[in-house]
């Protein structure tokens, strides 16, 4: 298998003396480096007078970036992470109208929608790297993760997108001008990676065994040795279970009040209150914590991870008053204070996910053994592979004694 790695030139020659190390060279290639930022934007506006009491507009932008900065050392390019390139793209339109039912009296709509997408693409996705370096037993379309070979990650994709309504009235009436409105928000964010399907090879090194296991100082190689050897010491292949597809919706109520005391006296008062989703996900999965339940891994213990459809209620009393005034006073001088109370929208909080996520299948080195498990040429065996337990809702148990590495949130 190395062999036919290493037949490909992979990395770029060296150009420089560099430094003798106990490993070999370093230091010894030395090459321009540019990044480039590309950048494209569009936007457009159009607005209508349909009548002396109603009006409308329409706006739309569309930007992208791209972020290039070349890996000049791997001239192969199928190894060379660089070009995996990553490309922003948003969008933002809306369209609104304005309409004066009475003088005093005015209507003003809103509805906007901005999408962010990021793309990350990589034109080797797709090879069959078991092929190309003679590894049998595992996926195409993945890169394998293997010492001293240079590793590209797979495309990946997140979407974010922001819906939002919005209706403010304005009136006035004698000394009062009030103002009321709703607003409702609606968030959604889509993040899909594909899994590594050709898995993770852990080579063993190459250094020298003392009786007991450790290793012997000042001898072995670098991660080049390691993969000429070919010996694996350990393999994992992980799948993704969770689909992290996080939703809200935030709804918002106001009003308000300037109220012309006197001539020289302006009062403010208003009250808002708002109401926002239960952290969730999509498709559910989400984990809470429960200290008094019975533990479903170790026998006899308190304290158990729970999957319930919501992690708690809607909260309904969030009320934001705010109250202020201007005073005029001689001289030209203004005294101004004000107070409110505002509570943060979290848009899109991140819900707990624990016994969610990745299953990992696994060949191991048992303690004490410190023979290979099998040879890059052989690929995985699949009898040596051990499969994670995956509940009938998904979940994937605690495995192992290290109970210290368990968590909640």
């Amino acid at each position: 298998m190395a062999t036919k790695f290493l037949s490909e030139k992979v990395w770029e020659s060296p150009n420089i003396p560099g430094t003798p190390t106990a490993t070999g060279v370093s230091g010894n290639l030395q090459l321009p480096r540019q990044k480039t930022v590309d950048w494209a934007n569009y936007s457009l506006r159009m607005d209508q007078q349909f009548s002396t009491k109603f009006k409308m507009f329409f706006n739309w932008s569309f930007n992208t970036r791209t972020a290039f900065t070349p890996n000049l050392d791997v001239v192969n390019l199928l190894y060379n992470a660089s070009q995996r390139v990553s490309k922003d793209t948003q969008t933002t339109s809306g369209i609104g109208a304005t309409y004066t039912v009475t003088p005093t009296l005015i209507s003003e709509t809103r509805l906007n929608y901005y999408r962010f997408r990021n793309d990350a693409t990589w034109p080797g996705y797709g090879t069959d790297f078991g092929k190309l370096l003679g590894i049998p037993n595992v996926g195409a379309g993945s890169m394998p993760v293997i010492n001293g070979i240079p590793n590209v990650a797979n495309p990946s994709l997140n979407v974010e997108e922001t819906i939002n309504f919005r209706e403010d009235v304005s009136k006035l009436s004698g000394k009062h001008a009030f103002k009321f409105g709703y607003d409702l928000m609606r968030l959604r964010r889509n993040n899909y990676t594909r899994d590594n399907n050709a898995g993770t090879f852990n080579l063993s090194g190459t250094n020298g065994l003392n009786p007991n296991g450790s290793g012997i100082p000042n001898t072995g190689g670098n991660a080049i040795s390691q993969l000429m050897a070919g010996a694996v010491g350990s393999y994992s292949l992980t799948r993704n279970l969770l689909s992290n597809l996080p939703r809200n919706w935030i709804n918002s109520f106001y009003l308000q009040d300037d109220w012309r005391l006197r001539p020289n006296l302006t009062l403010n008062i208003g009250m808002r209150w708002q109401t926002q989703s239960t952290p969730n996900n999509k498709y559910g999965q989400v984990s809470s914590f429960d200290p008094t339940g019975a533990d479903n891994v170790v026998a006899g213990a308190r304290g158990v991870i729970t999957h319930p459809k919501e992690l708690h209620k809607r909260d309904w009393n969030n009320f934001q008053p705010r109250v202020g005034f201007a005073w005029t006073l001689p001289h030209r001088t203004v005294i101004r204070a004000g107070f409110a109370l505002s509570t943060v929208d979290e848009r899109l909080p991140g819900a707990p996910t624990e016994e969610y996520g990745s299953a990992t299948a696994r060949i191991d080195t048992p303690n004490g053994d410190f023979r290979p498990r099998f040879q890059l040429s052989q690929g995985p065996i699949a009898a040596l592979l051990l499969q994670p337990v995956i509940r009938a809702d998904g979940t994937i148990p605690f495995a192992g004694v290290n109970y210290g590495g368990r968590g909640a949130t």
